[in-house]
């Protein structure tokens, strides 16, 4: 598993690293398997726009047919977490000063119960003054 108190930001997912806060410790991402493909370019010198599109799914479904204090609750039998979508504009304003916006849309598979498979979207906005 992976420990998220030691990176600086969602390795790869702002969205994911709630959903598997319910099933693990606050902390660790585990019980995941995950395709990527992606593709990142400079539209324009100080521009990159990234986009990515993952597949995920549970190694095991352990926690079949429970549910969590928030209301999420998982299938019995589903390994497929489902898709996720992602879409990240970096914008370097000066050499110190930089922004980007973040774009997210997760649809969940079976893994999760009928119950507990709204889509979800998350977007970001961050600006940073880097001093040199």
């Amino acid at each position: 598993s992976f420990d998220l108190l030691w990176g600086r930001w969602p390795q790869w997912s702002v969205i994911n690293s709630y959903v598997f806060w319910n099933e693990t410790s606050p902390s660790e991402t585990s019980n995941l398997f995950r395709v990527n493909v992606g593709h990142s370019f400079y539209p324009a010198e100080k521009i990159q726009l990234c986009t990515d599109y993952h597949m995920l799914w549970a190694n095991q479904n352990t926690i079949g047919g429970t549910a969590a204090a928030n209301g999420m609750s998982w299938s019995q039998g589903g390994k497929f977490r489902g898709h996720l979508f992602t879409g990240l504009v970096n914008y370097n304003i000066t050499k110190q000063l930089r922004s980007y916006f973040l774009f997210e849309y997760f649809v969940p598979g079976n893994y999760y119960a009928e119950s507990s498979r709204d889509a979800a979207y998350v977007s970001k906005v961050n600006v940073e003054y880097t001093f040199n």
